[in-house]
């Protein structure tokens, strides 16, 4: 599967940026997986470049780097280890799943855990024996634990077997957890109380937007996104600030600074960063926030972080009228449409 990806790159604005070889090997059923399950890391499809994907990691940490500071108890080990397997074979039964430690995530809102999965056509990735050896043996040399042996042989004649798989492996290890359970007394059983749910503790708390780039850092990316200062020389036809119009025009007016973006072409991406069409200024819009198509005359909202509203009502895709109110994070547009018919 990776050898239908050509690049993968973190940016330092907290998403992975992904771009296929081939726009063939999108798989949009796959695609659609992904946007409903909240165990996969949320995925963006750029509407512009449609063989680039943008997976918003924000607010997650990578299971690698939390590993490398922390250390189990065997209890807490067990049941770290039991729901990370569930997750992980629930995942990969039907959307492949990156078998790498740095690909897993873990998210202190959730407590839980997030995959990152690429929408590519893929055969018998749920077969392949030698990822979960793999899986375990990078597992094994990152997890730190106080008297775990038991666990970690478990492990190890598990990567020794030919024939066996995860579920087989979570049933030895729940078999290991119900061993060393502290046997309750016959009248406590009367008390009726229920096992509290297993939290992953410890999970430090990401930040959700970057900091201030560097000046260094934005002239790196000058080939791939473009400076806020070139962009609006790119985009005048498309910015037009306190102008009247004198045209028949579609158009976003900035209900606070009467801005106007009038939509020219067949979409209008809009969102933080500056190489949308219509860049916002404001931490509370991701950073590709939202797609506007001027055929069907429709927002679609891309998987945003506070989501998309038009009349105070949260949306997914809407088609428009005149003077909708569009609300993107903490910014409110109206939405207004000057052509005739």
């Amino acid at each position: 599967m990776i050898d239908k990806i050509k690049k993968i790159e973190f940016r330092e604005d907290g998403f992975i940026e992904v771009h296929l070889k081939r726009i063939k090997d999108f798989d949009d059923y796959l695609y659609q997986q992904i946007l409903n399950d909240v165990n996969c890391l949320p995925c963006i499809r750029d509407p512009k470049y449609r063989s680039r994907l943008y997976f918003d990691s924000k607010g997650y940490v990578s299971l690698k780097s939390y590993l490398g500071e922390h250390e189990f108890t065997q209890e807490e080990l067990l049941d770290f280890l039991i729901i990370l397997f569930e997750r992980f074979v629930k995942n990969r039964i039907t959307k492949p799943a990156i078998t790498s430690l740095e690909y897993v995530y873990l998210s202190s809102d959730t407590n839980d855990f997030c995959f990152l999965v690429f929408p590519v056509a893929h055969e018998y990735w749920n077969q392949e024996k030698e990822i979960y050896t793999l899986f375990l043996q990078e597992l094994l040399k990152e997890l730190h634990a106080k008297d775990s042996y038991e666990v970690f042989g478990c492990l190890l004649c598990f990567m020794k077997e030919k024939e066996s798989s995860f579920p087989v492996l979570i049933t030895r290890l729940q078999q290991i957890k119900n061993k060393h359970k502290k046997k309750i007394k016959w009248y406590q059983k009367f008390k009726h109380r229920e096992e509290t749910k297993f939290q992953i503790r410890d999970i430090p708390r990401a930040l959700r937007y970057p900091t201030n780039l560097q000046e260094s850092l934005v002239a790196e990316k000058e080939e791939t996104y473009i400076a806020s200062s070139n962009r609006k020389e790119k985009n005048n036809e498309t910015i037009v600030l306190f102008q009247p119009l004198d045209t028949e025009e579609c158009y976003f007016e900035d209900q606070d600074s009467g801005e106007k973006y009038i939509i020219k072409g067949t979409n209008l991406s809009i969102g933080r960063n500056p190489d949308n069409e219509m860049s916002i200024d404001d931490k509370s819009v991701s950073s590709y926030h939202a797609v506007y198509d001027s055929k069907k005359k429709s927002i679609k909202d891309l998987h945003s972080l506070n989501g998309t509203y038009c009349n105070g009502e949260r949306i997914i895709e809407k088609q428009l009228q005149d003077n909708d109110v569009l609300t993107f994070g903490n910014s409110t547009y109206v939405f207004h449409d000057k052509r005739k018919g």
